[in-house]
């Protein structure tokens, strides 16, 4: 049985909170009773409504074949008062949200023959819902993962695993993005045949673009997602 969807909304419960990083926790969602979640397809995003009136999209970083939870990463922002402060310093085991259906614009696509994901921080979390996904196909990806140290990097322990498999590389820059992964010369060659994903901070996606200009537009991808703001209040 999959769980009631009313006016658009479903009614989950928070079943476990876990600290990925000092600043990125993952909250896992699940029914009520039991039932089944909606299915998602790989790169998907729930919209999350918050106390207060706050709207946010969240990435689903979960396996989509795993139609018991949802998980969610989210970073707590320096300063925000929003919907990262919300979940990080209310959302608790126990508590119950109003979600959306699951819905996709940054979807896998089908005609690539392997892909090259770009993943800034935080900007994981769709990544761990494809890697699955690609697995299971035997379809050819690299993630390159791009954090300020490893302790800073969340889901440590599926990333180890593929880095050990050769399919995921840690760029650890300190700081410094002149000492992480360099996109120029990783996209100067154009691949007709890969498509490239990048999801992360701005500065990593503005390098991106930048560099990919020569490329066909189709084989790039984005996801860059912005908020509803209450209409009383201000805040990230």
């Amino acid at each position: 049985m999959t769980v009631k969807v009313e006016n658009e909304l479903m009614r989950l419960d928070i079943v476990g909170v876990f600290d990925e990083t000092p600043m990125i926790r993952s909250f896992e969602l699940a029914a009520p009773g039991g039932s089944e979640l909606p299915t998602f397809t790989a790169g998907a995003h729930i919209i999350v409504h918050l106390p207060g009136g706050y709207e946010r999209q969240y990435s689903l970083s979960g396996d989509p074949a795993d139609a018991t939870r949802y998980r969610l990463g989210i970073l707590k922002l320096e300063n925000g008062r929003g919907g990262s402060a919300t979940f990080h310093r209310e959302i608790k085991p126990g508590d119950t949200l109003s979600v959306s259906a699951p819905r996709n614009h940054f979807g896998l696509d089908e005609a690539a023959k392997h892909f090259r994901f770009i993943a800034g921080g935080i900007g994981l979390t769709p990544f761990m819902s494809m890697v699955p996904v690609l697995k299971r196909e035997a379809r050819a990806f690299h993630l390159d993962i791009c954090t300020r140290a490893r302790e800073d990097t969340p889901f440590l322990d599926e990333l180890d695993q593929l880095v050990s498999e050769g399919v995921a590389t840690f760029h650890h820059d300190g700081g410094n993005p002149e000492d992480g992964l360099q996109v120029e010369d990783s996209l100067r060659e154009v691949d007709l045949s890969l498509h490239v994903y990048c999801c992360g901070p701005m500065g990593l996606m503005k390098a991106v673009r930048k560099t990919s200009r020569h490329w066909p537009r189709d084989n790039i991808h984005f996801e860059l997602f912005g908020s509803t703001q209450p209409t009383a209040k201000t805040g990230t």
